[in-house]
């Protein structure tokens, strides 16, 4: 089987878009496959992550949506050429399958993550 090597730039110019309520949030370290920024990879279709963080108790991640274009104005314009995975109801962050068109190697892609949030309620004594 011949190997598929493609870029993945990842954190293009804060391609990073959070949708918040409330209290601000980040999200941090996004990565293909466990790194940043890989020149190459060679699987077809890579693994996809990301950490949130807040300052704010009882917030959570609620939903995702992941956009994969093939340049920069095309996600400057929020349009996903690649992969537009719809917005995803998952609190999960780690090991997003990439579902999207075949990748072609020694392409280089844009990658955009969006959040949702959510608040958890605690009861109080």
């Amino acid at each position: 089987m011949r190997k598929i090597i493609f870029s993945l730039l990842l954190l293009t110019l804060s391609h990073l878009i959070c949708i918040a309520a409330g209290a601000p949030f980040n999200v941090n370290n996004l990565k293909c496959e466990y790194r940043e920024n890989p020149l190459g990879i060679d699987v077809l279709k890579p693994m996809l992550l990301w950490q949130t963080e807040s300052a704010e108790k009882g917030w959570m991640q609620s939903a995702y949506e992941i956009k994969v274009a093939s340049s920069e104005s095309l996600l400057n314009e929020d349009k996903g050429d690649i992969w537009v995975s719809g917005k995803i109801s998952s609190s999960e962050s780690a090991n997003i399958l990439y579902e999207g068109k075949k990748l072609i190697s020694n392409t280089q892609y844009y990658l955009k993550v969006r959040v949702w949030e959510t608040w958890l309620l605690r009861a109080l004594y």
